[in-house]
């Protein structure tokens, strides 16, 4: 390993003063040097480093080059079926054991622990485990051992499984994935892939023979199939003898079957394919173009300067459809030009449209002739240098930040080395490398690319919409015809302004701190500027290339009558549209080229917000955009009139889509059908203005002194007070205090409870149960609450979705507001059979009603809190956790730092306590109980 390392070193010295000549960039990649990778002779592949983001935490995984690709078929979706099964019973955890044993930890099952399947591999993953626990490292190397080669498979729970992969079967199926698995069989003709989903084929889901499944597991979860990886605050050289002395253990399999390439067929002749479905919202046109991507062994230095010029030719195109979508009446909805990866073995290029609603020709036509004026005359040098400045501005946070990667980012890259042999560098490299790489970068180089991949061979157009005997879809000799009109006229070439980066153009007269108060317990402190503005500074370097601004003032929508509330909730989707000043949005975003930085606004029902990010050497730039948004800010016309045409075809045929239905329909009841609950409807588009949004705005973001301005993160005291006396001390103060207006919008008294029917493809109930109930906002009552939530979660977890096998998953979400009501809320939503739904809904409430009357078991209780405990060590490691304290002492006067309002409380929950919430949240709340099911045929 010494030696090893040495070699790296060699290296990097190398190539930190190399010219990057043909014969350099076909040299190997040099392997990150904090990367401990082994291969045991049983052929397994290990992959250990040390990381402490967070802090006494490790993320293990077992990577398995296993997925539905290598199925028979009678084994349709047997691939994903393993995957469940390994939380199924191990030979050192029987029964959901690796569940049981890591939560008592505090960790959790879905956040903490999952996995996924694929076409090509199996991942799982046990996550942010407190490995502080003693013994907890070889607990988790033990239930990595069990993943590799102990599974039990036993009939029982084999059995017991098929009923929840039904039910994850039943809640996939909607328009997009049956819309899929039309035009990818196309895009992959003559492949295996045009007969595997991954979840498989539901007649196998239910009926295979146990044996079935067990021949999968023997014949593909194998050594030489596999690696593990062990990413966190550990002692790698103690991880290492742990892992090979567990793992060489396990047996190598003799004459292994072969792991197979699978390829895809070339075409020279361009395919067509439409795909339709009755649920479909939106209608899409694309052409892919399919090439071969390199092999593991090309994956050299020259790969790598070859992946840059993907992302820089995406960064251009993505900028030049942005551009289009802001003028006049765009074409389409959304569009894309770019170029990435398939599947395993093959790239391509994507020329894609959102259209409106029958204008696929238009849209088509559109994206197509944005892709001829690439191929035509490429990209202008201003373009590039704008995307290699802020490609290098992103390279460089991520290396300022190397120190909050977190573990399971590691361990992606440990899994795509393994995979598909990507290059493993450590972040120090990459930054040098792509300081030195980009220069070497021409314009005319990236240009070329779009005559390399826009090729006449392996063109699959792929045009997707509703199912309806109305509808218009481009079809294939539309699509050829308009290919071949471009691909035969001259383009004009893209052209554009300068623009300038002085964002302001004029002295700011500021205003100087008058007052200063000092805030010990969060290391804080307060200034009031000569014009009456309030401004709460904290220093934290967590993120130590991070600064984040709030301001926030009461108010909100709330203030706003009911004939304009409509284009009060659309204002947050526009307003970052119009941009700001002089500059429209797609000029504003050169100014910013080469800086890292953002400022939003919300306006919500009570409160108006700016929140902004950037870098501490961007922090002057973040306070030059919060001062030109109060006190110029733009209503551009144009891209009010083109981001309204995007919304009315968005929302044009969203009426068939079922879960708008549904979102709509609970809308509607829990608001009591207030009018000022608006649904987004090609209606409600007809209410709003230009004129009303600009109204609105001033209004509510007009007076700086309503505001307190929020400054935290890794800026020093004196460059935030100079940067706040200069720009919000410029800042206009009006003469008011306001606060919000409690509008009354609450949802029926008592218990409401309907079946609504409606039209679906697949026979899927959804069941949506809501409590809400007048309660105190204090820290006790509300963590009582978090407490409650993740109860539940656990029982329905093991009632509905494992005892019953009737739910792919209940979804468990609580809020607790002190404003314009102290109210509480629990919402419980779940899709499942039909016939199942009110024995499933049933037993929502025998288990809330059995906390109401027993309390949670201890078991449960313990879980929870160790759970919410572990969350709460880990989000003081980051900026946000004093941002979100400030912001929330000055709202509800609460310090939520106090161990008194979290640390002793938790300490302190009582299986009574609990209990006694329940029962008293429970007594008081309004219920809405809801069942979606299937309109009869």
């Amino acid at each position: 390993m010494i030696k090893f390392r040495l070699i790296l070193i060699i290296a990097l010295v190398q190539f930190s003063g190399m010219v990057f000549s043909q014969g350099i960039l076909k040299q190997p990649v040099p392997v990150d040097p904090a990367a401990r990778i082994g291969r045991l002779e049983n052929g397994l592949t290990y992959y250990i480093r040390h990381n402490e983001e967070p802090k006494e935490r490790a993320s293990f995984y077992i990577i398995q080059n296993v997925g539905a690709l290598l199925e028979n078929d009678d084994q349709n979706g047997l691939a994903h079926f393993l995957e469940h099964m390994a939380f199924n019973g191990t030979k050192h955890f029987p029964g959901k054991g690796i569940i049981n044993t890591l939560e008592k930890h505090g960790v959790q099952f879905g956040r903490n622990i999952n996995a996924y399947t694929s076409y090509g591999e199996t991942v799982y993953n046990l996550s942010d485990i407190p490995v502080k626990h003693e013994g907890l490292i070889d607990t988790c190397l033990l239930v990595l051992n069990d993943w590799s080669d102990f599974l039990l498979l036993t009939e029982e729970e084999i059995d017991a499984e098929r009923g929840v992969i039904s039910e994850e079967w039943r809640t996939r199926r909607n328009a997009g994935f049956r819309m899929q698995r039309q035009w990818l069989p196309v895009l992959l003709n003559g492949s295996k892939y045009m007969n595997r989903d991954v979840i498989g084929d539901l007649d196998v889901i239910k009926n295979f023979k146990y044996e079935t499944l067990r021949n999968f597991y023997h014949d593909w979860y194998r050594t030489d199939l596999q690696a593990i990886a062990i990413v966190g605050d550990i002692d790698v050289d103690a991880v290492e003898q742990k892992v090979k002395a567990l793992f060489s253990k396990i047996e190598a399999v003799e004459n292994p079957l072969k792991r197979e390439f699978y390829d895809i067929p070339e075409h020279k002749e361009p395919l067509y394919v439409l795909a339709t479905d009755k649920e479909a919202s939106n209608y899409y046109v694309s052409l892919y173009i399919k090439h071969k991507a390199p092999m593991a062994s090309e994956k050299n230095l020259g790969y790598l300067r070859e992946k840059t010029i993907q992302s820089l030719f995406g960064m251009m195109t993505r900028d030049r459809i942005n551009e289009l979508l802001q003028k006049g009446v765009p074409p389409f909805v959304t569009g894309t030009i770019g170029y990435s990866g398939l599947v395993e073995g093959y790239e391509m290029l994507a020329i894609s449209a959102a259209a409106k609603p029958d204008q696929g020709d238009l849209a088509f036509k559109s994206i197509y002739t944005e892709a001829q004026r690439i191929y035509q005359h490429g990209f202008t040098s201003e373009e590039l240098e704008r995307a290699k400045s802020n490609l290098l501005t992103s390279y460089e946070s991520r290396y300022k930040q190397r120190d909050k990667i977190k573990n399971d980012e590691f361990a992606s890259d440990f899994k795509s080395h393994y995979i598909e042999g990507e290059p493993l560098t450590s972040i120090d490299w990459d930054w040098d490398f792509v300081q030195k790489i980009l220069p070497t970068i021409p314009v005319q180089e990236i240009s070329a690319r779009a005559k390399k991949w826009m090729t006449q061979e392996n063109r699959v157009i792929v045009v997707m919409g509703p199912d309806k005997q109305e509808a218009k879809h481009l079809s294939k000799d539309q699509a050829l015809s308009i290919i071949s009109e471009l691909e035969n006229s001259k383009v004009e070439p893209y052209t554009e302004e300068a623009v300038s980066t002085n964002l302001i153009n004029k002295e700011l007269k500021g205003s100087k701190v008058v007052s200063t108060k000092k805030l010990p317990e969060f290391e804080a402190v307060e200034w009031t500027l000569g014009n009456e503005t309030k401004v709460v500074y904290r220093w934290v370097d967590y993120e130590k290339d991070q600064v984040s601004l709030i301001a926030q003032s009461n108010g909100g929508s709330s203030k706003i009558n009911d004939e304009k509330v409509a284009s009060a909730m659309m204002l947050n989707q526009f307003i970052g549209t119009f941009g700001v000043g002089d500059y429209d949005a797609t000029t504003l975003k050169r100014a910013l080229t080469g800086k890292k930085v953002s400022l939003n606004v919300s306006l919500s029902d009570l409160t108006e917000t700016f929140s902004g990010s950037g870098t501490p050497k961007d922090f002057e730039t973040m306070m030059q955009l919060l001062y030109l948004q109060f006190e110029n800010p733009r209503f551009d016309s144009d891209a009010y009139e083109a981001m309204l045409g995007r919304y009315k075809a968005f929302v044009a045929n969203m009426a068939n889509n079922p879960q708008k239905i549904i979102s709509d329909s609970l809308q509607l009841i829990m608001t009591s059908k207030s009018p000022r609950s608006k649904l987004m409807t090609p209606e409600m588009l007809d209410e709003i203005s230009l004129e009303q949004m600009e109204t609105i705005y001033k209004e509510r973001f007009v007076d700086a002194g309503d505001f307190t301005f929020f400054i935290v993160g890794n800026i020093d005291e004196e460059t935030a007070r100079t940067m706040a006396e200069k720009y919000i001390g410029s800042l206009t103060n009006s003469p008011r205090t306001e606060t919000w207006i409690d509008r009354n919008v609450d949802g029926p008294k008592g218990k409401t409870v309907r079946e609504i029917e409606i039209p679906l493809e697949v026979k899927k109930a959804t069941v949506s149960v809501n409590f809400d109930a007048e309660m105190e906002y204090t820290p006790e009552q509300n963590l009582t609450l978090s407490v409650f939530r993740d109860i539940l979660n656990l029982r329905y977890t093991e009632e509905i979705r494992e005892k019953e096998g009737g739910t792919y998953g209940v979804r468990v979400s609580t809020s607790s507001d002190k404003f314009p009501k102290a109210e509480k809320s629990l919402g419980l939503i779940f899709d499942t059979d039909p016939a199942k739904a009110q024995h499933l809904k049933s037993i929502i409430y025998r288990e809330i009603d059995k906390i109401a009357a027993e309390g949670p078991t201890a078991e449960d209780l313990d879980k929870v809190v160790k759970n919410l405990q572990k969350n709460r060590e880990e989000s003081k490691l980051h900026n946000s956790y004093w941002m979100q304290a400030l912001n929330n002492y000055y709202t509800y006067s609460i310090n939520s730092t106090a161990p008194e309002n979290f640390e002793k409380i938790i300490e302190n929950m009582t299986a009574a306590k609990v209990q006694q919430f329940v029962k008293s949240f429970v007594s008081k709340a309004d219920v809405v109980d809801i069942i979606f099911k299937p309109k009869p045929e």
